[in-house]
């Protein structure tokens, strides 16, 4: 509540005086990427035909994964590439460009995705040798008998030492939730 009252008094006053804002005279990136690409792209009749079916696009993958209980990754991966490709096309982009488009955001979550890659690997091969059940199993064993607070304070250490074992937060509840 605290920080919220000051946020709204800070924006009150930056409303009444922008030169009293922290980052007044500082270019951050949107100001350095609206100089760098100079002025907007004009909101075409096509870019608009592009937006429309990409709005449509998401509508139809909610209605697919709500409805027709479309939940495999590599399915709602599948569409959303096709998707990108027919939006694409419709805002008039060729091959290349499209194909620079893929590269350019496949580099940004290469790193992430070889992270959460190995993480489940990792995580398998505990699974399949039953390791994480036996990992469990010892760090329960050793709370019995404790007092609430030291196995409070326990929980949350093996907790913080479990997610490099399993990064997910979904498959941490799953295997550890009783």
């Amino acid at each position: 509540v605290l920080l919220i009252g000051y946020t709204l008094l800070y924006c009150r006053r930056i409303q009444k005086d922008p030169t009293k804002a922290l980052l007044y005279n500082e270019e951050g990136p949107a100001v350095s990427i609206a100089a760098a690409e100079g002025q907007a792209p004009e909101f075409t009749a096509r870019r608009k035909a592009a937006l429309g079916l990409l709005i449509a696009g998401f509508v139809v993958l909610i209605y697919l994964i709500g409805f027709r209980d479309m939940t495999s990754g590599a399915r709602i991966g599948a569409y959303l590439i096709a998707m990108s490709i027919v939006v694409a096309a419709v805002n008039g982009q060729g091959y290349n460009a499209m194909a620079d488009g893929f590269v350019e955001g496949v580099q940004s979550i290469l790193v992430p995705s070889l992270v959460v890659g190995m993480a489940g690997g990792v995580l398998l091969i505990l699974q399949q040798g039953n390791t994480l059940d036996a990992i469990l199993y010892f760090a329960v064993n050793l709370l019995k008998g404790t007092s609430s607070v030291f196995a409070a304070l326990m929980i949350y250490l093996f907790q913080f030492l479990f997610n490099f074992l399993v990064p997910s937060g979904t498959a941490q509840a799953a295997t550890t939730m009783p």
